[in-house]
């Protein structure tokens, strides 16, 4: 969805990209697997998503969880 994690790991790198870009929005903490979702998890420090610095979107999907979660 358009707030899933990966999603807001591509609105981050957008976000990082743009000189004027201020505010992102994010859901974060609304299901108790979300954090399994990625690797690495989100991580959120007063408030604020900190960037992964990984390569590409920061974030590999975890098929396996999302199969589990589907199925």
């Amino acid at each position: 969805g358009p707030f899933g994690p990966v999603a807001i790991a591509a609105g981050v790198q957008t976000m990082l990209a743009h000189p004027g870009f201020l505010i992102l929005e994010y859901a974060w903490g609304e299901v108790l697997w979300r954090h399994e979702l990625i690797t690495p998890p989100e991580t959120i420090r007063e408030s604020r998503i900190v960037p992964s610095g990984l390569p590409g979107l920061g974030v590999a999907l975890d098929r396996e969880m999302v199969a589990k979660l589907v199925h």
